[in-house]
């Protein structure tokens, strides 16, 4: 018996009861099975257990024998003392974590024989990645339209709370910290995190002071872009390298492991913020008007408008979408930034006057178009047919994916409840 056969059995679609009782005969109620936990530490995270009446949230490790705790060393580590549930196949010993205090036990021999484990086999072996897909038509529709909501606001909730630490630590300058959101969902997602540490260190005011050649110049050159860019795409920019001026700038801390591998044609990431750059530029470095605007509609035209000429000729009015080279142009770009950028800040702004991430948030994607890839694709099942594929159906596809049927935390999920508790 290996202990990865634990691991997968452990969920309540295999082991379809929820109490137990340790081996000095407390009750005990699983009322979470957690969370498979793939780096170090306790193999399950973010549990909770009642044991004896009591609640507890923490931790939960599986092992084939009691005495491999000690055997492991985890009696002398301090992640496990957050363990809350030891459950093994086999009880041999009684073990304590370094505080000494004695672990909760559960032997799953006691309730289960080794053909029960079979069960956790079809887990991997399935046609398909979701064994809940096979009895789908079990449920009432209502139920998966609430657990795809909850799923869609609770990620909504996740990029708020996160945007909010970001305002704070920036003494809730909330014009900058749209702009970082902006700059760092304006490249693809392998280079999202080294765009975010570059946009840090930018100023925006620098955008309303000076030129475009200059400032551009300033940032593909020092931020490590120029010299990690591949050769034939360095020749479109080398007029910006020549033309900034060196002596007027602060100095950027050069960035490394810029990706420049398998991405489309133009989403390299020095073009993608080249053209964010000349985006910035167009509307003369201001976008305070994005922060206040509530209306979808109107964001996408604001995204749009080319600021500078309207300010000098109230009647001319730019359309940029027009333009390819503009990265709004492109209708996924802006509703993904609008998405990730754009709602976070508000989400953000919401927490600041102490209101709430509600449902209605999430209806303001419902204009937006369905988002096809992988994931998505990979969770059609759960679309009901004549349901609306729109921005918001492929968001919450991809919350319900992150935060529940991806990572198996089926005990969580409205459905898994239903279906399996």
């Amino acid at each position: 018996m290996r202990e990865e056969l634990l691991h997968r059995f452990w969920n309540p679609k295999c082991t379809n009861r929820w109490d137990f009782k340790t081996m000095d005969l407390k009750p005990i109620i699983i009322r979470n099975f957690g969370e498979l936990n793939t780096l170090q530490g306790p193999d399950f995270k973010e549990a909770e257990v009642e044991v004896n009446g009591l609640v507890f949230y923490g931790s939960i490790e599986l092992h084939i024998k009691s005495s491999h705790w000690n055997k492991h060393g985890h009696q002398y580590d301090c992640r496990y003392n957050q363990v809350v549930l030891h459950v093994v196949w086999e009880y041999d010993e009684s073990v304590m974590n370094q505080l000494g205090q004695i672990v909760p036990t559960i032997c799953l021999s006691d309730y289960f024989l080794e053909k029960d484990l079979q069960k956790a086999q079809p887990l991997t072996k399935t046609v398909t990645k979701f064994p809940c897909n096979l009895s789908l038509n079990q449920l009432d529709t209502n139920l998966i339209e609430a657990q795809l909501n909850a799923a869609s606001i609770g990620e909504m909730r996740i990029q708020s709370e996160e945007t909010f630490n970001w305002a704070e630590q920036l003494n809730f300058d909330w014009e900058r910290v749209l702009f970082i959101r902006l700059f760092a969902y304006s490249v693809d997602p392998q280079n999202r995190q080294i765009a975010y540490d570059l946009a840090k260190q930018i100023p925006v005011k620098y955008f309303k002071r000076f030129q475009k050649f200059d400032y551009i110049g300033w940032v593909i050159s020092e931020s490590g872009l120029w010299d990690q860019s591949p050769q034939f795409i360095r020749n479109h920019f080398q007029k910006y390298i020549h033309s900034y001026k060196r002596n007027i700038f602060p100095k950027i801390e050069p960035l490394q492991n810029w990706q420049n591998r398998n991405l489309r044609p133009g989403a390299y990431p020095i073009q993608r913020i080249m053209q964010f750059l000349e985006w910035i530029d167009a509307r003369e470095g201001y976008i305070d008007d994005l922060i206040d605007e509530k209306n979808i509609e109107n964001l996408h035209r604001l995204l749009c408008e080319d600021r500078g000429l309207m300010n000098s000729d109230p009647k001319k009015k730019v359309d940029l979408e027009r333009s390819n080279s503009n990265l709004m142009g492109n209708t996924q770009i802006r509703e993904r930034l609008i998405q990730n950028a754009i709602l976070p800040v508000w989400g953000a702004r919401r927490i600041y006057l102490g209101n709430e991430i509600d449902f209605d948030f999430s209806k303001m994607l419902r204009k937006g178009s369905f988002e096809s890839n992988r994931i998505t694709e990979s969770m059609n099942w759960l679309i009901n047919m004549g349901a609306p594929k729109n921005q918001k159906m492929s968001h919450a596809l991809l919350a319900q994916h992150k935060h529940f049927c991806g990572i198996k935390k089926c005990s969580s999920c409205r459905i898994g409840q239903e279906l399996w508790g």
